[in-house]
């Protein structure tokens, strides 16, 4: 009987402890795959193109929000890409790329807004109408 309930105290006292680290050798490797899911393994890469078409000086700059904010002045028409890389939560909630395409010189020499279109990976996905509309272009990039 003694070793009876020996055996089983014995077998008890592994059970925890060897539950315990069985328990953590099991949920570790599962653990780092979801972390290594998230960090890289959920990045996507989108191709995304700025444009202000046109011909002529611009009137007032053009301001953007492509990765970082910026304004630049010149001639049209005009071109910005960038690559960014979106990492799984930006997929969810989307990352905001815009532009505001100043004014330009219409047939008449009134000003009227620029011509813009955001595209992602090649695929045309905001436009403001050939500047009829005054806003200017607005995209989540997912």
């Amino acid at each position: 009987m003694a070793v009876v309930t020996a055996a089983v105290v014995l077998t008890a006292c592994g059970s925890d402890g060897g539950d315990k680290a069985a328990s953590g050798d099991k949920t570790t490797p599962d653990a780092k795959k979801t972390i290594d899911a998230g960090a890289h393994g959920g990045e996507v890469k989108r191709k995304v193109t700025l444009e202000v078409r046109g011909k002529g000086a611009l009137a007032q700059g053009i301001s953007y929000q492509l990765g970082s904010s910026g304004s630049e002045t010149g001639s049209l028409p005009w071109k910005k890409t960038e690559t960014l890389t979106l990492t799984s939560a930006q997929q969810k909630v989307g990352v905001l790329v815009s532009i505001v395409p100043g004014s330009v010189a219409g047939p008449d020499g009134t000003l009227k807004p620029g011509a813009c279109i955001i595209t992602v990976d090649g695929k045309e996905v905001a436009d403001n109408r050939g500047g009829k509309s005054d806003k200017g272009c607005t995209y989540k990039v997912r």
